[in-house]
């Protein structure tokens, strides 16, 4: 499958570790440890060529206002080193697919509004997303804070002008709407933490203008410098909230500043265990893995874990279907059309655990990574097309396997046993 550009679709568990890795050796002046963490932070999630470089040019300067003579060309050379060695043979084979060493600008190549970046830079493309981006991390259980805050961030842009729907600025399908807050990592903001962040940033300004430290005021305006980066240069989704976390895991040492100042010190304990009560629901009652309710995770079968984080979608009864379907058929050799969804992985799962010879096969690939597919390959004698029904180009590409069975949205084919049976 095609090389993404900026961002990767998917937030990984790593992807905010290296940033921190390298913030943390760029502060203790280990530049063998600060270019592999760059490197591989670079490496594991795209955001990163935005984060990275505000963050430790702030670190950088607080060493020079420390005048500890920053090592320049060995820092520049550590910081190459580490890119280069983890990442040269990734641009090299983006560049020979799409003539990038970063790869495509949009999923599949596709190109136009599907494009990451905004079509169209300025002041106001990024104020826009940065009240968006904002009002995301705001949202509140409460359904009338969530309108109230809604309609204040559409008064601001009506007051300034400003499309909030604009789609050169906002990714294709995205719908400016009220925040909703979940238990889910993929939608659940850092409210709390973004007020404590704000209040810091403040604390910082005040201690820099009274004691002429500027040490907090310098990292402060490394992390307020990349949040303007990411929304200067990537459009806004319902979704762009998680793609921040590694910006509140690094605001940690400004927060903690913050809060050792607080007093009576019982005061910041009780900060402390308000920050630790809104982990609760998340840990506990996130939708994709509860550690308690009748579906937690201790007592829920695996098999039935590959679709917690696909309930709202509702695919776990015909992907089992699927799966039984082309267990009986014997088939070992089976084709993937994922063109219209990518939720394989539940399907590839379960049928290697009944069969372990099956191999995939992607099949019904048109993107610009057509041209690496094998010129020699096996043809499947069953093809799974995900979300097909209703689209009137793949029935004539797969009838000759068999006759396609209807699962919800999805139609497989199979080719019939000697018995006659599928």
């Amino acid at each position: 499958m095609p090389f993404c550009r900026l961002p990767a679709r998917r937030t990984t568990p790593c992807s905010p570790l290296w940033l921190v890795c390298a913030v943390y050796f760029a502060v203790r002046g280990d530049l063998m440890f600060l270019g592999l963490s760059f490197g591989l932070a670079l490496a594991t999630k795209s955001t990163a060529y935005l984060f990275a470089p505000p963050l430790l040019a702030s670190v950088l300067a607080v060493q020079w206002l420390e005048e500890r003579r920053p090592r320049w060309a060995a820092i520049a050379l550590a910081l190459t080193a580490g890119t280069l060695l983890l990442n040269a043979p990734q641009y090299s084979r983006n560049f020979r697919f799409s003539r990038s060493p970063l790869g495509y600008d949009s999923p599949y190549g596709q190109g136009g509004p599907f494009r990451w970046a905004n079509a169209r830079f300025g002041w106001k493309p990024l104020v826009s997303n940065s009240l968006r981006n904002l009002s995301d991390q705001l949202g509140d259980w409460s359904a009338r804070w969530n309108h109230a805050e809604f309609n204040a961030i559409l008064r601001i842009h009506r007051a300034l002008r400003i499309d909030p729907q604009n789609p050169e600025t906002t990714w294709p399908g995205a719908q400016f709407s009220p925040p909703v807050l979940t238990a889910h990592e993929g939608s659940a903001n850092n409210r709390w933490h973004l007020l404590l962040m704000t209040a810091s940033i403040v604390l910082a300004v005040w201690w820099a203008f009274h004691h002429r430290d500027l040490i907090w005021l310098f990292y402060g305006g490394g992390l307020f410098l990349a949040f303007l980066l990411f929304c200067f240069y990537l459009k806004w989704e319902n979704s762009g909230a998680r793609l921040l976390l590694p910006l509140f895991i690094l605001g940690s040492p400004l927060a903690g500043m913050l809060v050792a100042k607080i007093r009576p010190a019982p005061v910041a304990v009780l900060v402390c265990l308000f920050l630790l009560d809104g982990v609760r629901l998340p840990l506990l009652k996130n939708w994709s893995r509860p550690l308690m309710g009748p579906q937690r995770v201790f007592i829920t079968p695996r098999d039935e874990q590959y679709f917690m984080d696909m309930l709202p979608l509702n695919d776990r009864t015909w992907e089992l279907r699927a799966m039984e379907l082309t267990v009986r058929s014997a088939c070992d050799s089976v084709g993937l059309d994922v063109s219209g969804d990518q939720a394989e992985y539940p399907f590839q799962a379960l049928l290697r655990a009944r069969n372990p010879k099956s191999r995939f096969i992607h099949t019904g690939v048109e993107n610009a990574s057509a041209k690496y597919y094998p010129a020699e390959i096996p043809k499947p004698c069953a093809v799974l097309c995900m979300n097909c029904v209703g689209n009137p180009t793949k029935i004539p590409k797969y009838e000759a396997i068999g006759n396609p069975i209807v699962l919800k949205r999805s139609l497989l084919f199979l080719k019939e046993r000697v018995d006659g049976k599928p």
